[in-house]
């Protein structure tokens, strides 16, 4: 009796287990049969078709020298066909490998593609489960690149917008219509902080309606998500900011040497400097994007080296004019530096033009960093 019962047990258990799989195959095989791969509305269903979709991102990368943005995401679509209805006992069936070539699925693309890693097999990193109302529910990994329409004016203060737009190709608005599906972000704002390229920080995301007209072909079905991402310009502080700020205060000490004592030094320290930010500017190209029209750190990097060249050019006047009163002095058989302070470029003069560009000098550099950070920061 025990034997018996614990025979019927595991007859039980497998019916449980392996009943529903060998139900479910005979589902499928039935179902596709006498299945003809076209568009749903051929067989009489209600036009346009919709298809529900939602993204799932796993990972976004920003190219900023080229202009494009690369994505890692799940492309999940739901719409229905009354050929799969079948009976609710069955439940959820999965279809795999080649099942899937052999139904009829939206040709959903992103739009302003440059490059794609998705497999050419459809069957290939896609889920697709039928349920027994006759809903398709595919879920497909996708790894793009988009195209970016980026904006520097800012940079590297700047906000950019990551669009990811999704439509047809194939079929107009009167065949197929997308609309999300809730929710229509799989994902956090938080969550997909750690997920972009380091160097950028998500605020927002929206969603849009980003139906388009060709001339060719007519109207196209799309959906658009924007992802609104700010850098993170403390790097570029540390990193560009605080270097060439300390080397242009370091040239304002060439106002504190006595260009009558110092005469080489007065000129070769803002000389030196001004080499070294060229030289410095020069190797930040490979991280600032280049663009046809100014932006914020090219304004500081101008104003940078044009304040150095300044102090340059004051030092080389004050040290030149200091000269000649000495050899006027010394033709004369004067003083070497009159006590008297008639010679407008004497020690007194000297100091005088040394004093007032020492406070011009600092002033403008404060207000001019001051008025960068508040207008783009």
């Amino acid at each position: 009796m025990e034997r018996l019962t614990f025979t019927f047990i595991l007859f039980a258990l497998f019916r449980c287990v392996y009943g529903e799989k060998i139900s479910t195959s005979e589902t499928v095989h039935n179902l596709l049969k006498d299945y003809a791969k076209s568009l749903p509305a051929s067989t009489g269903e209600q036009l346009p078709l919709e298809i529900e979709i939602n993204l799932a991102l796993s990972h976004v990368s920003v190219n900023d020298a080229s202009n494009n943005f690369e994505l890692q995401c799940f492309l999940r679509q739901y719409w229905r066909e009354s050929r799969f209805v079948f009976d609710e006992k069955s439940g959820t069936a999965q279809l795999r490998g080649e099942q899937i070539h052999r139904i009829w699925r939206p040709d959903t693309e992103f739009l302003r593609e440059k490059w794609t890693g998705s497999s050419s097999s459809p069957g290939d990193r896609t889920l697709l489960q039928l349920r027994h109302d006759g809903e398709l529910r595919q879920s497909q990994l996708h790894r793009v690149t988009l195209a970016g329409d980026f904006h520097f004016e800012k940079f590297p203060f700047d906000t950019q917008r990551l669009k990811i737009s999704v439509f047809s190709p194939s079929y107009t608005i009167d065949e197929i219509e997308f609309k999300w599906h809730e929710p229509a972000f799989l994902f956090e704002v938080e969550d997909l902080n750690g997920k972009l390229a380091p160097g950028f920080t998500v605020t927002d995301f929206t969603k849009r309606d980003c139906t388009f007209m060709t001339s060719e072909t007519g109207i196209h079905s799309c959906l658009e998500l924007t992802i609104i991402a700010r850098r993170n310009y403390e790097p570029f502080i540390i990193r560009i900011f605080s270097p060439i700020c300390t080397l242009v205060l370091v040239s304002f000490f060439s106002f504190f040497l006595d260009p009558h004592k110092f005469q080489t030094a007065r000129v070769l320290l803002p000389a030196m400097l001004l080499i070294a930010i060229t030289f410095f500017t020069n190797d930040l190209r490979s991280i600032i994007p280049e663009t046809n029209y100014v932006k914020a750190i090219d304004i500081w990097l101008g104003t940078c080296v044009a304040t150095v060249f300044a102090v340059l050019v004051q030092s080389i006047i004050v040290v030149g004019q200091s000269k000649k009163a000495e050899l006027k002095v010394c033709g004369s058989a004067e003083p070497l530096i009159p006590k008297n302070g008639s010679n407008l470029f004497s020690n007194n003069s000297c100091s005088s033009i040394d004093y007032f560009s020492k406070v011009a000098f600092l002033l403008f550099f404060f207000i001019f960093s001051v008025s960068l950070f508040v207008l783009y920061a």
